[in-house]
């Protein structure tokens, strides 16, 4: 408003709209807080006030009734509530947008520990500065631990007493000197007496001079598919010695034919430069053509199997 002319023998809900937030007419919940205020001696409420641009704004209205030249009258503060309405608003925003982070983070969480689960995989980390490590059930699976006999600063050196002995100086100064994303594989003594090869993969975490601060990284056994490589291998070598031996035997088995049958076509040229008969001129024509076609299949093989040796001339 303008002036005090405007506001003066007015009722409040003259400058509210029609009705409140909560749906009740607005002279209604005014002569109502009114009523409050005489029988319990003072009220405060929220109201929905409109100014004379036809914008809305909260307030906070506090009725106290007072005795004044022997009749009662009220007096009346009203306090803008917009701001404090606005941060509400952002503070009820930012808590809505932190509670579906919240809960998206939990079903990551759920599904990384599902999948590390089903595969089998432990997740460490390892404070470098203080010492300490933090590890998952799945870790104290695999080194066959108990976490409610070990300290947070006692599983570093537990972990390394299950290493190997000759990979765990190896193994300890990979980590310690790492200065980013990094693999390594080591054997591991188990107490039940088995040997096994695991796999570490890890990030680390630098401070502002570059010192290596944190690690965080995952352990699985890879045990069962280095055994299935190491058959893979066994059975491709087995596989090209049996070919070598095959193409050996083919390049042999086709000389030493060679040679006696390079005797026969000489032989057989030979005696058709001799005096024969139509029948015996035939026979021997015969074993001429058949030779030559067996010496060109014989050379065929031999050249087939240097082929295969990678020997062809």
């Amino acid at each position: 408003c303008d002036n005090k002319s405007q506001v003066l023998s007015r009722y409040p809900w003259e400058f509210a709209p029609e009705f409140q937030p909560d749906g009740q007419r607005s002279d209604e919940k005014g002569r109502e807080m009114v009523a409050v205020a005489l029988d319990k001696g003072h009220h405060r409420f929220e109201y929905l006030h409109s100014k004379s641009t036809g914008e809305f704004f909260p307030v906070e209205v506090s009725l106290t009734p007072v005795e004044l030249d022997g009749r009662t009258v009220l007096i009346c503060m009203w306090h803008d509530l917009t701001e404090l309405k606005k941060v509400e608003a952002d503070v009820r925003a930012a808590k809505e947008r932190a509670d579906a982070a919240n809960e998206e983070l939990r079903s990551f969480s759920d599904r990384l520990t599902l999948a590390t689960k089903a595969g089998k995989i432990g997740v460490w980390e390892w404070n470098v500065i203080t010492g300490e490590s933090a590890w998952d059930e799945r870790m104290f699976e695999l080194y066959q631990l108990d976490s409610n006999e070990l300290k947070p600063s006692e599983l570093f050196d537990s972990w390394q007493s299950r290493i190997h002995p000759a990979d765990r100086e190896a193994v300890t100064e990979a980590l310690a000197n790492a200065d980013g994303p990094g693999t390594v594989s080591f054997r591991v003594l188990l107490p039940d007496g088995t040997e096994s090869i695991f796999r570490s993969e890890f990030l680390t975490e630098l401070d502002e001079g570059g010192q290596l601060v944190r690690l965080v990284g995952i352990n699985w056994d890879i045990s069962e598919s280095q055994r299935q490589e190491e058959t893979l291998r066994n059975a491709r070598n087995a596989a090209e010695a049996a070919n070598q031996a095959k193409s050996d035997f083919l390049a042999n088995m086709s000389h030493e034919i060679r040679t006696p049958m390079n005797g026969i076509m000489g032989m057989t040229e030979l005696a058709l430069g001799t005096d024969l008969n139509k029948e015996q001129r035939e026979f021997l024509t015969t074993i001429e053509s058949s030779a030559d076609s067996l010496l060109t299949l014989i050379n065929d093989i031999l050249d087939f199997s240097k082929i295969e040796a990678k020997k062809l001339d």
